[in-house]
C-alpha cells in the first residue's frame, strides 16, 4: 500500500494546485460561471481530501512496518537474553529487552503456547528459568518449587501442581 500512497498524495496535490490555479484564472477573468465554479471547487475540495487521506495513509503504514521491525527485534533480544542465563526475573528480562514486564509474560506465554520455549516460567515469584531443548527427558523436578513432576511426550508444557510454575518445551516433528 505504501507504493502507491505517495504518489497518489503528490497527484492528489498537484491537482488541487492546477484547479485551484484554473479556478483563479477563470474568475479574474470573468469567464467563470457558477456550474464552472461548482465544478472547480468541487474539484479542489476532492483533490485535497485525497491528498490528505494518502497522506495520513502512508504515515499509518510507515508506523505499522516500524512497529513489526521493532516487535522483531524485541523477540530477537528476548531470546538472546533467555539464551544468557540459567534464571532470571520478569522485571530482569524485560529491563535488559526494553519492554514492560506485561509484554515480556505474554511473550513467554505465546512461545510456551506454540511449543518454543525451554524452560520453567513461576509467574507467582517472576522468575524465569530458561534450559536447553530437551531438559524434560532429565527433569524429575520442578525447576522451582522441587516437587517432583514429568513433561508427558507430545505434550509442550505441565504446570506444577504446588507452586504453578508452567515449564514448557520446545516440541520437534518427532514427538
Amino acid at each position: 500500500m505504501r507504493a502507491w500512497g505517495i504518489p497518489l498524495r503528490n497527484g492528489a496535490l498537484l491537482g488541487a494546485g492546477l484547479l485551484s490555479i484554473a479556478a483563479v484564472y477563470l474568475f479574474a477573468t470573468g469567464q467563470m460561471t457558477v456550474l464552472l465554479g461548482v465544478l472547480i471547487v468541487g474539484g479542489v475540495l476532492l483533490c485535497v481530501a485525497i491528498g490528505v487521506s494518502a497522506t495520513r495513509l502512508s504515515a499509518v503504514m510507515e508506523l505499522l512496518e516500524e512497529s513489526q521491525q521493532s516487535e522483531a527485534e524485541i523477540q530477537r533480544k528476548l531470546i538472546d537474553a533467555l539464551a544468557e542465563t540459567d534464571q532470571t526475573r520478569l522485571d530482569t528480562l524485560a529491563e535488559t529487552v526494553g519492554v514492560t514486564p506485561g509484554y515480556i509474560m505474554s511473550a513467554l506465554n505465546n512461545l510456551i503456547d506454540l511449543g518454543l520455549f525451554a524452560g520453567a516460567v513461576a509467574w507467582d515469584s517472576g522468575t524465569v528459568y530458561p534450559r536447553k531443548p530437551g531438559y524434560s527427558t532429565a527433569l524429575r523436578a520442578c525447576l522451582h518449587c522441587g516437587e517432583p513432576i514429568t513433561i508427558p511426550a507430545r505434550t509442550s508444557e505441565v504446570v506444577c501442581p504446588i507452586c504453578r510454575t508452567r515449564h514448557g518445551e520446545i516440541l520437534t516433528p518427532n514427538q
